[in-house]
């Protein structure tokens, strides 16, 4: 039986991120072995796109104003500097009162190697296992800028003003990016920092069964399976990479079909149903909220909302080694739900978690497979390499994946 096509697609979801490998229909013949290794990179995280599907810069997103209404909030001294400027009769002065933005840039990358093990039990039905082992960085800095204090000061000077002028003086000797780390350290957050971590990602599970053909198209039916062995969410760290601790079952539907002898195309559509869980978080009292309070934490009752996925490949094949391929992918994800024991504002942590994403692909993969068959010499093996962008979204960041996997058969 030639399979040729097969690649490392057991584990199309075991990734951090929406890396889809080609789409196959072929199992591995009865008896035979395969392992196989994915390495990736995965870049382009600092960008995102938001609930209106803009796609912009996460410094931005995570800027935070100090303006006059939020300075009031944080420290009520101010108030009464901003009242004294808006009595002077120059138009609300004291409303554009504003001591900077503190910028959040973050850098976050992450690299991963994912071995799978597959094996035929049949020449319809495969299984196989995968965990990866993800190595991620994050580079993370903190500014000021666009302060205008100062001509705050030139004016108060004009005006003779002493009380102006000391609370001016007072707000300028206030270090925001200090100010911020304090804060972090009194609500028992960790110290927003620098990121350097590898570890294991969720173990995935995979089931592929090969249907009957029905005139020229071929089918399968995979079942995805994925055990919650990475890191837990950790409610502490701003910076965490609070992506694994999941378990859901992902069932799939494959079918392709032959265009001409060489073009071939396919298409995926797959369900993702999560099993409730409980998960650590802070709640926060209302939407100003942005960093609750340790004693905010509160062990709660999380349904991940369901995940569609559509998938269309278009494949061309060169000889009996090379394969050209191309796929567009997008998918829908639904709201979390989070229920807890108290009256609070749970209803905040399901906001933006809803979701859609569309990726596309491109890659080049070279079989030895049909060659090893018809000679009996050589290694069966297959070698891809391919690329991978969000073009849209929501709710989501943009990622740049690109990767190069290896597969053997024994």
């Amino acid at each position: 039986m030639k399979f040729r096509a097969i690649l490392p697609v057991i584990f199309c979801s075991l990734l951090p991120a929406a890396v889809e490998a080609q789409i196959s229909t072929q199992t591995i013949p009865e008896g035979v072995r395969s392992p196989s290794v994915r390495f990736g990179n995965i870049s382009q995280l600092s960008q995102q796109y938001n609930d209106s599907g803009h796609l912009n810069n996460s410094v931005d997103l995570r800027s935070i104003e100090f303006n006059a209404k939020k300075l009031t909030v944080l420290e009520p001294k101010i108030e009464a500097l901003v009242g004294l400027f808006n009595r002077m009769g120059r138009y609300d002065l004291g409303s554009q009162l504003n001591k900077g933005t503190l910028k959040i840039d973050s850098q976050p990358t992450i690299q991963y190697t994912a071995p799978v093990m597959a094996y035929g039990v049949n020449d319809r039905w495969t299984l196989g296992a995968g965990v990866p082992v993800i190595h991620y960085k994050n580079n993370i800095q903190l500014s000021k800028t666009n302060s205008n204090i100062s001509a705050f000061k030139a004016i108060a000077s004009g005006l003779g003003v002493d009380e102006l002028n000391q609370g001016l003086q007072q707000l300028e000797d206030i270090d925001l990016v200090s100010a911020f780390h304090s804060e972090l350290k009194k609500k028992g957050y960790r110290d927003l920092e620098n990121q350097d971590q590898t570890f294991l990602g969720d173990l995935q599970l995979a089931s592929l069964y090969r249907l009957e053909d029905y005139r020229y198209i071929q089918s399968q039916f995979r079942l995805n399976v994925i055990l919650p062995t990475g890191p837990k969410y950790d409610p502490d760290n701003l910076a965490a990479f609070n992506q694994f601790g999941y378990t859901y079952i992902e069932p799939q539907l494959i079918s392709a079909y032959p265009i001409s002898e060489r073009l071939k195309v396919a298409g995926l559509l797959g369900l993702r149903m999560y099993v409730p869980d409980q998960v650590t978080v802070r709640v926060p009292e209302n939407e100003g909220d942005l960093l609750p309070n340790a004693d905010q934490k509160e062990t709660l009752k999380r349904q991940t909302g369901f995940k569609l996925t559509e998938s269309l490949q278009l494949s061309y094949a060169v000889g009996e080694s090379w394969n050209f391929f191309g796929i567009s992918e997008w998918a829908q994800k639904a709201a979390d739900r989070f229920e807890g024991a108290q009256q609070k504002r749970y209803d905040l942590l399901s906001r933006d978690t809803d979701t859609q994403t569309q990726v596309l692909t491109g890659g080049i993969s070279f079989s030895s497979v049909e060659s090893y068959q018809k000679r009996k010499k050589g290694i069966p093996a297959t070698i891809s390499a391919q690329v991978s962008d969000t073009i849209a979204g929501k709710n989501v960041e943009r990622q740049l994946v690109q990767e190069i996997s290896a597969t053997m058969f024994f």
